[in-house]
Formats: C-alpha cells, structure tokens, sequence
C-alpha cells in the first residue's frame, strides 16, 4: 500500500453533495489509467477501460467517493455558525473540533463547548444534538455573514498519521479507502481481457446512496463490484458483526448480494491464500449495492468490505494488510474474470 498516495486521496475535503474535488483529483491523477473518463449529471466520476472488442459485456466497480460532513443552516447575529449533520457524522466527536468549512474559499473553525466548570453536573452526562452546537471562527457576526453562506458544507479538520505500529487513521478512510483499492487494482489490468471495466467514484451514498445507482443506470452494466468499509473489532463493540484487523476483507452474504459472484470470490480468496470472513446481512448492506442490484432490469452485485475502526468520526483507523489483501483479491478477479462469465 502507497500510503502516500492514500492519504492524498483521504485528505480531500469532500462531503456527501461536494465530491467534485476528489473527481478532479481522479482526472488529474488517474487518467492514464482509462480509456474514457466523464462525470455524470449527479457527478459520479466514471472511468471506462476498454479492452477493444465490440460489445464487449461490462462490469461496474463503485466505490463512493464523500464523506460524511456539516452543512450550514445560519449564521447568528453574534457571528457564530449553526449547522446540521451532513450524513451521519458521530456527534460525540464534534464537540470541541477543528472544523474547515469549504465557502468561496476554506474557513477554519472550532465547534464550541462549555468549560465544565460552568455545566451542570447532569449537562455533563449528556451529548448535545447536531443542532445545538456553533461553530466559532473568531470573527464578528459581519466579517462572518462575508466568509461563510447558509449551504456551505464542512469536514472535521483534521489530516491522515501513520501510528508507530504502521495502521492508518484519519479522516474519510470510509470511503477512500476502497476507492484507493479500486484505484490499485485498475493498475494492473490484463490487456488480453475480453470484457470493459467502469469504475465509479460515486456520489452521495452517505445521504441515501443516491449516486450508485444513476451511475449504473447510465452503464448498465453486466454485473458489479461495490467497496466499502466495514466495522473493525475494538473494545466495547459487539463481536458480531465485526473482524478484527489485519485479518482481511469481507464478503456480504444475503438477498442483496448476488451468490454466483459472491462465490466466485471466496474461491478466489482460498486459490490465492487471502484472508476472508463472511459478512451476513437478512438484508441490505447498507451500501451501494442497494440501489445497483435493482436497477434497470437488475444487476448481480457483490460486495468487498474492509474493517476500519471509529466509523464516521475524524480518528477513523486501518490496518493496511486488509487494503493489500482487498487489493490482490480484486485485481485477481479482474484478471481471471472471463466475458461470458458476465454473460
């Protein structure tokens, strides 16, 4: 794992309805590596790698490209900024943060909270809602009502370190995380295949997985792959439904996920010796492969997910032997994938 070029692409400040700048990001970085690139109406990056034969079939690769953010609902008369949640952000996190809100040019700000010494003993007990902070920029209510609209959007300001043990954590690794495998794995693409690949840096999934679906309306694709993140073992957190680091990826298990393809994964992982666990869900996955598997006619879809620890906060954590094995399990897929398979 090129961890520089991970936290690169991590880094962006994107939210849920912003992610043009991890697009141009794509375009600028990543070109070479499709035979076409376009954004759609609702500004899904689509890059499509051709292999030259006519008709070829077609396989989607998403990765949805935001992250959860703020969205400013006011500015007070006393030069502080209301917000709301722009996705689901966790609220513990939010109190006393460093927030960068992205206006006509980016705005540093802290989210504001009491001293204890001035709270109640039962005010300290309690998570304020979303809606009863204010972000303070240190400005008066008129150089304020300059800087910042009603609209604008905002990340928790804060950028990717790697610990001594060699994880990762910072902000966005949900999902740029997968979007950095998907990347890698485009890398190394057989020339000799005789299918074409989409892949989709999608908008909006962390408002309803809005783009995804568009996006494979638009292809129509033969069948898909979604990436996304999963939750990681730490303390306190259930042991279902979590993996520990460093033990892999996972493959969701269910109605929303096609079995054929599914199965075709967990093969691949023995043949190839990679870590993997089952991710059962009675029903969806809570990802992108919601809205692809029923569009159109309808999509066989799989999903890939990698553990990461402290979802939708600023510290959220990797282990970037489950990235490498995301990556080696894709890009095998990829290579040994035949057309009529898709068929």
């Amino acid at each position: 794992m090129d961890k520089h070029e991970f936290f690169k692409l991590a880094d962006i400040a994107a939210p849920a309805g912003y992610e043009s700048p991890v697009a141009d990001h794509l375009r600028e970085n990543y070109s070479h590596l499709f035979t076409e690139t376009k954004t759609d109406r609702l500004g899904n990056f689509i890059g499509i790698s051709r292999c030259g034969r006519e008709n070829a079939p077609l396989l989607m690769i998403d990765a949805h490209a935001d992250e959860v953010g703020l969205i400013v609902t006011s500015v007070t008369d006393e030069g502080f900024i209301k917000f709301n949640a722009l996705g689901s952000p966790d609220v513990r996190t939010l109190v006393n943060a460093e927030v960068l809100i992205l206006g006509t040019e980016p705005v540093p700000g802290v989210v504001c909270t009491l001293p204890p010494h001035v709270q109640s003993a039962a005010d300290m007990e309690k998570y304020p809602k979303v809606t009863d902070l204010s972000i303070d920029i240190g400005h008066t209510a008129e150089e304020a009502k300059k800087l910042v609209s009603v609209g604008d959007c905002a990340v928790l300001r804060t950028c990717g370190t790697e610990l001594i043990s060699g994880r990762l954590t910072g902000r966005a690794f949900d999902n740029r995380l997968c979007l950095y495998v998907a990347l890698e794995a485009m890398k190394n693409l057989n020339p000799a295949r005789d299918y074409d690949v989409a892949l989709v840096a999608s908008v909006r999934e962390e408002v309803g997985c809005r783009g995804a679906g568009a996006a494979a309306f638009g292809l129509d694709p033969d069948a898909a792959v979604v990436l996304d993140v999963t939750f990681a073992a730490q303390p306190e957190a259930p042991s279902f439904g979590t993996f520990p680091l460093g033990s892999g990826v996972t493959l969701c298990v269910g109605p929303f996920t096609d079995r054929k393809l599914t199965d075709r994964l967990f093969d691949l992982c023995e043949k190839l010796e990679l870590g993997v666990s089952p991710e059962v869900y009675g029903g969806s996955t809570g990802t992108n492969a919601t809205p692809v598997q029923i569009t159109r006619a309808g999509i066989p879809v799989a999903v890939i997910s990698v553990p990461i620890r402290n979802m939708h906060t600023p510290a959220e954590l990797c282990d970037p032997a489950d990235a490498d094995t995301a990556i080696a399990l894709l890009g095998g897929f990829l290579n040994e994938l035949k057309g009529e398979e898709l068929a």
